[in-house]
């Protein structure tokens, strides 16, 4: 990850923010190709990975894990733009961090890296949300590009056998960054 990933992870993170604003009430409860979420269910894990990565970017160490339960309660836009903007306080406040050991229940990182791994779930959670919600959403492709390093690195077979990413399409030789991101993880983008 390179110097810039606070930049773009406030990208991914704020583009997840405008997203989430768009969409309707009654899509909350709708169905995402995340099998166990709904639309709320994927805003609620992206709130939790974001504020998890907040604590840790605010000075947190050892074990950090999400917090469990609602996040974002009847409010889920306005509530998701105020864990974001804490967290990406916390990312700029403490430019340190990055090169901190972050502690994950599924591995070691340095804080670019983790910065990194909330970015990689921002994008591919807002397509979640998008296909869920049924709204026109754009991928983009240069952050799917800081993206995709993440995910091969969290894309393990491993991690497919636990149902955390589906089968891996074949995106074809021209596909462009969020094509071959959403492919790793088995969405048809």
């Amino acid at each position: 990850m390179g110097p810039g990933i606070v930049q773009n992870l406030g990208e991914s993170l704020l583009s997840a923010a405008d997203l989430i604003d768009r969409v309707p009430r009654a899509s909350l409860a709708a169905a995402t190709p995340c099998a166990d979420w709904d639309v709320l269910g994927v805003i609620n894990h992206l709130a939790a990975v974001t504020e998890k990565f907040g604590r840790f970017a605010a000075g947190s160490t050892g074990l950090i894990r999400q917090l469990g339960g609602d996040l974002v309660g009847d409010e889920p836009a306005r509530s998701f733009r105020r864990i974001v903007g804490r967290a990406l306080e916390a990312w700029r406040d403490h430019p340190e961090v990055l090169e901190t050991v972050c502690i994950l229940p599924f591995g070691r990182f340095d804080g670019a890296t983790a910065a990194g791994i909330n970015l990689f779930d921002a994008v591919v959670h807002q397509w979640d949300i998008a296909a869920g919600a049924d709204l026109d959403h754009a991928v983009n492709d240069d952050l799917s590009a800081v993206a995709l390093p993440v995910a091969r690195l969290l894309v393990t077979d491993e991690a497919r056998r636990s149902d955390h990413y589906g089968a891996p399409v074949a995106p074809g030789p021209d596909a462009l960054p969020s094509a071959r991101l959403l492919a790793l993880v088995g969405r048809r983008g």
